[in-house]
């Protein structure tokens, strides 16, 4: 009989450690975006804002809503911004450091200025990306990731986009 409590509480206790690794959480993050254009490149900051569903220790869907700033260009003034999703697979390297890799596609829209007249250009691409979390606790995390945007095509332009992204997670 203690044998078979002892292996019930062990399987609920497994159960409640996996527990912790699934669910809903969400973010957001500072961006140092570089936008290369005909051999110049400008660097700018950003904000993003993430959520998504971790299926277990290894597996997310997320989806992320970025502002890549404002910059000079060869127009008056471009901004920049990009809607994702992604799939994330990751491995625990310690307890409570995980090191993850992205994979996804990646809506990149760029708003361009010249005088009184603004128009808009939107370009899908696939983007990759490599990043680490670590776990501060159960509930919050501090992540870093390198992440490719591709390279868009816009009025003979080709712009090459690729940001640093430094964040906080929150999960359910």
């Amino acid at each position: 009989m203690k044998t078979t409590l002892s292996a019930i509480a062990l399987a609920l206790l497994g159960s409640t450690a996996m527990a912790a690794d699934n669910g809903w959480y969400v973010g957001g993050d500072i961006s140092r975006t570089k936008f290369e254009v005909s051999g110049d490149s400008v660097s700018k900051t950003g904000v993003g804002f993430f959520g998504g569903y971790r299926l277990n220790e290894n597996v997310a869907f997320e989806g992320t809503f970025r502002r890549m700033g404002t910059f000079d260009c060869v127009a008056d003034d471009c901004g920049a911004h990009s809607i994702s999703a992604s799939v994330i697979a990751g491995a625990k390297v310690a307890d409570s450091f995980t090191l993850f890799g992205r994979v996804g596609f990646a809506r990149n829209s760029l708003d361009v200025r010249e005088g009184s007249t603004t128009y808009s250009e939107h370009k899908s691409k696939a983007l990759i990306g490599l990043g680490g979390e670590f776990h501060i606790n159960k509930h919050f995390g501090v992540r870093g990731e390198f992440v490719n945007l591709g390279k868009n095509k816009i009025d003979g332009y080709t712009f090459k986009i690729t940001q640093f992204n430094l964040g906080m997670t929150y999960s359910f």
